[in-house]
C-alpha cells in the first residue's frame, strides 16, 4: 500500500501526495453544532491565545467568525493570524482571505488583502482589531506609565548618605545607586 505513494524507482524519494488541501471540505474544521457559535468561538479564542502556533484553532476561528453573529470578530481573528504566521503560510492566508473577503467589513477589506497577501512579513505591532488575542495594539513594547515622584526635596537632606539610605528605607534602590555613584 505504500509503495504505491512512491513514484520513481527509488524509494529514498518523496511520496506524491498534494500538499494543498480544501479548507472548506476538511470534516475536522468543522465545528459541532450543538453549542451556540459565540461560546464555540471564545473556546477557541482561549485555546489560541494559549497556543498561538496552533493554525488548526485559528482556522477554525476564522471559519466561525464568518457567520452573522460573528462578523465583528473576524477582523480581529484574522489578525491573530498574521501575527501567529508572520512572513510563512502563504497559501493558508489566501485560502483564508478568499473564503472571508465577503465577510469583512468594506473598510478592511483591501488592508487584510495588502497584508495576507505580503511577501514579508506586516508591520502589525500597532494594530489592533475587535476580537484579537494575540495583538497589542500598543507600537512600543516597554511604555513607563508609572514615575516614582520624591517625597521631600533636596534640599531637606543633610548629605547625600543620608538621601541614598532614605531612597534605600523606600524601595529605591536604582535611585540610591545612583546618588552614591554621582558623589
Amino acid at each position: 500500500m505504500l509503495g504505491k505513494l512512491f513514484t520513481g524507482k527509488n524509494n529514498n524519494e518523496l511520496p506524491a501526495v498534494p500538499t494543498g488541501f480544501q479548507l472548506e471540505q476538511e470534516r475536522g474544521l468543522r465545528l459541532s453544532g450543538h453549542y451556540p457559535a459565540r461560546q464555540s468561538w471564545r473556546h477557541l479564542s482561549h485555546h489560541v491565545s494559549r497556543y498561538p502556533h496552533d493554525l488548526r484553532a485559528h482556522t477554525q476561528r476564522i471559519l466561525l467568525a464568518r457567520e452573522e453573529t460573528l462578523r465583528d470578530q473576524l477582523e480581529g481573528s484574522l489578525l491573530d493570524l498574521l501575527l501567529a504566521l508572520g512572513s510563512a503560510g502563504r497559501q493558508l492566508r489566501q485560502q483564508l482571505l478568499d473564503a472571508t473577503l465577503d465577510s469583512l467589513p468594506e473598510h478592511s477589506r483591501q488592508r487584510f488583502t495588502d497584508w495576507m497577501t505580503a511577501e514579508e512579513k506586516p508591520a502589525l505591532e500597532a494594530e489592533w482589531f475587535s476580537g484579537s488575542v494575540l495583538a497589542r495594539g500598543q507600537p512600543t513594547r516597554h511604555l513607563k506609565l508609572v514615575r516614582q515622584q520624591r517625597t521631600r526635596p533636596d534640599s531637606s537632606y543633610a548629605s547625600v548618605l543620608e538621601e541614598a539610605r532614605a531612597s534605600l528605607d523606600y524601595g529605591q534602590i536604582e535611585l540610591a545607586q545612583q546618588l552614591l555613584e554621582r558623589e
